[in-house]
């Protein structure tokens, strides 16, 4: 995966607003040269409450009694929902699936949905809100193996009414960290741009899919934001699927993630 370190302001360009993007078509995979991976990501142990947020009288209308800020999310049967799983290093003449114009972060009940985004250089990010408040993101970049703290100055918009959305063009490979102004950290989102279009984010099932992939064998990686990174080799066989399970587990299984001190963001 070829990660450019650009300037934000290359690597952010504020488009007008559109319309949502739209579910990725897959290539035919009858076709002789590819195949598909796909498969599930589960967690292994307990999964953790999270902090929890009572709000304040005034926020409850708006943002819901209480929020809870899990380190990861858990789901049915024990699948890991929003992480990203890619090919660390795709085929350079390849094609695969045709991205939708937009993937779409929207603002509902004071918290970006989802979570985690995948995306590819060339895409656009829409920023949603769906609140009855005004609404001011903010966006930061930075490389793929950088952490939160090595990323850009905040590049920031305002969205002050309901049903507004803005778009910004993601030109170079990376990680879009989205706050917004006032946001606690159960509000913030992340979208992992890649070079190429071999990537997906599990649902709440924990399932992926690949599409379109050319016939060879690849590095396929599992990143999630608190539990880290996995690889494995995966052989992808023309007109196949390729199944792929993967697990994740605390790296104390006696032990889950304690709480923030109170208080804190």
């Amino acid at each position: 995966m070829r990660v450019l370190h650009a300037a934000a302001g290359a690597v952010l360009a504020l488009l007008a607003t559109g319309r949502s993007g739209q579910a990725a078509d897959p290539l035919p995979e009858t076709q002789a040269a590819v195949g598909s991976i796909g498969g599930s990501v589960r967690f292994e142990g307990k999964a953790p409450a999270g902090e929890r947020f009572d709000l304040a009288p005034a926020e409850r209308a708006l943002c819901g009694v209480f929020k809870r800020d899990l380190p990861f999310e858990v789901g049915r049967g024990g699948g890991l929902r929003g992480v990203v799983v890619f090919l660390a290093e795709p085929a350079p003449a390849a094609v695969g699936s045709m991205p939708p114009e937009m993937v779409t972060l929207t603002m509902r009940t004071c918290e970006w949905t989802p979570r985690m985004l995948d995306a590819t250089v060339g895409q656009a990010l829409a920023l949603s809100n769906q609140d009855a408040a005004p609404l001011q993101p903010e966006l930061r970049w930075r490389g793929a193996k950088s952490s939160a703290n090595g990323a850009s100055r905040p590049r920031t918009l305002y969205l002050p009414s309901k049903g507004q959305q803005a778009a910004i063009a993601l030109r170079s490979a990376g990680i879009v960290d989205v706050d917004c102004a006032g946001c606690r950290s159960w509000s913030r989102a992340e979208v992992q741009v890649f070079g190429h279009p071999f990537h997906d984010v599990t649902d709440e099932r924990g399932a992926f899919e690949i599409h379109g992939v050319p016939a060879g064998t690849y590095t396929l990686v599992a990143r999630d934001r608190s539990l880290g990174e996995q690889a494995t080799s995966v052989i992808v066989v023309a007109g196949q699927r390729t199944e792929v399970p993967l697990k994740f587990a605390l790296p104390s299984a006696t032990s889950a993630p304690g709480p923030k001190p109170s208080g804190v963001p």
